[in-house]
């Protein structure tokens, strides 16, 4: 049989990085939480500061305010924060990476739905 040349050993998944790679990543991965949780905090802020609140029964306009702040939760929130642990936990194991990456992705499930 060929050997998998497409399949990641451990050795180079593990490669080390340099500084100015660990000081680009860490920057753009703050950038990258920033933006995701101020897209949240914004979403919110606008259903209950200009769309006065939310509403389970009582008023129909106010219940479609829960739409947009859960779908910004689900797709932008919850996948956002799942792709940035998977990629940013490299001293963790990877079934923990893997375990968090898949909580979060099954957080995110109910929201959109």
């Amino acid at each position: 049989m060929w050997p998998n040349r497409h399949r990641k050993t451990v050795e180079e998944d593990d490669d080390e990085w340099t500084g100015a790679t660990r000081c680009g990543f860490g920057f753009l991965l703050l950038i990258a939480v920033t933006l995701i949780w101020g897209a949240t905090v914004l979403v919110i802020f606008w259903a209950v500061y200009y769309r006065k609140g939310f509403a389970w029964q009582d008023d129909i306009k106010r219940q479609f305010n829960l739409h947009p702040v859960l779908m910004t939760a689900g797709f932008i929130f919850f996948m956002g924060q799942s792709l940035l642990v998977y990629r940013s936990f490299r001293c963790c194991k990877r079934v923990y990476n893997k375990l968090a990456h898949t909580v979060l992705h099954m957080l995110s499930i109910p929201c959109i739905v």
